[in-house]
């Protein structure tokens, strides 16, 4: 899943930063690539041993020979090999809705989690930032509004964005203002007491890889009764990476459901179809890279991450 979500990393008292990236497999990888999803899956082991073997045994490949010896490059050229591990992480993700100010149970059936499941107080963190975090909308020829993406609330009437999520088919900035709306609902319904009109939008970078976009929003919701909810706090620091696992992060953000191609966000709307919106993901760390950009600035930290 490759996308923009809110990000919190670490422990209850962390502070969230705004991107993410996760790697697809679907085809030949790279000796990076399988480094990145041999520590996945060494993530998964540590913690559900009995479950991941059990699971490998049934598709007749040797869990313990992969992880010990990240096995020979002759396995893990495999595609099957990669399919099956991939399958083995995304069985393991448990998206949970955001609904009416609580965090809903998972409806995954999959017994493989990473994660400790969430204490009371950080069920209310989640809540609380998940306050801040709403989705773009955009209104189409037909007069509907159609979901474009996540945005945050970084500052004074301010939020982020991606700067694709604001851009037409062929790449253009939408600058047709009246088209947009942010809306801070959790579910799929349109209330002005959570709509927020977009007021102008920053320039994107000509950069390549700066994907951000910062739009200037009103201080209250189209009804006027809704202030502005507050802005998240950002991490300004380089963050350094963790062992494999040792690092948990949370996501929030606005997935679309109705075209969802991963299995666990397929069942979350098949559970209750059109009632979820707002959704919350946890996950482990597996690597952090400092990336720099082509012309030499600025530099990127590149999260990499399974969900859980």
């Amino acid at each position: 899943m490759l996308g923009f979500a809110l990000t919190v990393l670490g422990q209850v008292d962390s502070v969230p930063t705004v991107n993410s990236i996760v790697v697809p497999t679907d085809k030949k990888l790279n000796a990076a690539q399988i480094d990145d999803l041999h520590r996945s899956l060494v993530a998964i082991h540590n913690n559900h041993p009995a479950e991941i073997d059990q699971a490998f045994e049934r598709i007749g490949v040797n869990a313990h020979q992969l992880i010990n010896a990240k096995s020979s490059a002759r396995i893990w050229a495999s595609i099957g090999v990669q399919q099956q591990v991939q399958r083995m992480i995304i069985q393991s993700i448990l998206p949970r809705a955001i609904k009416n100010g609580v965090v809903l149970p998972s409806v995954n059936p999959s017994s493989v989690s990473i994660v400790d499941p969430l204490s009371t107080e950080n069920q209310g963190l989640v809540v609380k930032l998940a306050a801040s975090v709403g989705r773009l909308e955009v209104l189409s020829d037909d007069g509907s509004k159609v979901l474009q993406g996540t945005v945050f609330v970084i500052g004074i009437r301010t939020v982020a964005t991606n700067c694709h999520v604001i851009s037409d088919e062929d790449g253009r900035t939408i600058t047709d203002l009246h088209k947009f709306t942010v809306d801070f609902s959790d579910g799929p319904n349109h209330l002005s007491k959570n709509e927020f009109d977009v007021v102008s939008i920053f320039p994107c970078s000509g950069r390549t890889g700066f994907d951000v976009a910062f739009l200037s929003v009103s201080g209250t919701s189209r009804d006027g009764t809704t202030p502005l909810p507050p802005p998240l706090p950002v991490i300004r620091t380089p963050i350094s990476s963790p062992a494999p696992g040792q690092m948990n992060i949370w996501l929030i953000g606005y997935p679309n459901l109705q075209s969802a191609d991963e299995p666990a966000y397929q069942r979350l709307e098949a559970s209750a179809p059109n009632t979820y919106s707002e959704i919350f993901t946890p996950g482990l760390v597996q690597s952090i890279s400092r990336i720099r950009a082509p012309d030499g600035n600025p530099t990127f930290d590149v999260i990499l991450h399974i969900g859980t």
